[in-house]
């Protein structure tokens, strides 16, 4: 992917995202509340698969450091360096994202969505002491998979498949 279609999807998300919480917030809450469908099979289970093998679940540090640390260790050989630096870029985006989306959610103090219903107030007081935006998982998955697409563009389409995933599913109460 090309700086262009980086920034090109960069700005494509972030008008998403800004759409999404002006106009999106409530009904779409309501709208999956409504019938049950807040923690569905499918989504919940896939996303316990992911953070089984990519180990958020013991420590979302863990796998970005992981791979700094054998990124560098391969750097230190010559025949492997160029998977090194491979493995380091990975690693430090991965740990970067992850360390982002962590400082971020106390900028944003934004409630879930079932917090937010639950607690019946019904207008959009989003912002009120919550932990919810951005989303760790969507922030640790995006800055796994994305330098993985840049370096392996054959693989492109099935490596970002996982982030919409996780962005789409509820997750509402598995407090990440």
């Amino acid at each position: 992917m090309n700086k262009t279609g980086l920034l090109t999807l960069a700005a494509v998300a972030a008008a998403f995202s800004l759409l999404a919480i002006l106009f999106l917030n409530k009904p779409l809450a309501e709208f999956i509340r409504a019938p049950g469908y807040e923690d569905p099979a499918l989504f919940h289970q896939g996303t316990a698969l992911l953070d089984l093998v990519t180990g958020k679940e013991a420590c979302k540090f863990l796998l970005g450091s992981a791979l700094i640390g054998v990124g560098l260790a391969q750097v230190a050989v010559a025949r492997s360096r160029p998977q090194g630096v491979s493995l380091l870029f990975i690693g430090l985006m991965q740990l970067l994202s992850t360390l982002a989306y962590g400082v971020s959610k106390n900028l944003f103090s934004r409630l879930r969505p079932y917090e937010l219903l639950d607690s019946g107030a019904r207008d959009q007081a989003w912002w009120a002491e919550g932990s919810s935006f951005p989303s760790g998982h969507v922030g640790f998955y995006i800055g796994l998979f994305l330098p993985l697409a840049c370096l392996f563009p054959r693989w492109r389409w099935s490596l970002l498949a996982a982030p919409p995933f996780i962005a789409l599913a509820p997750g509402a109460r598995r407090g990440q």
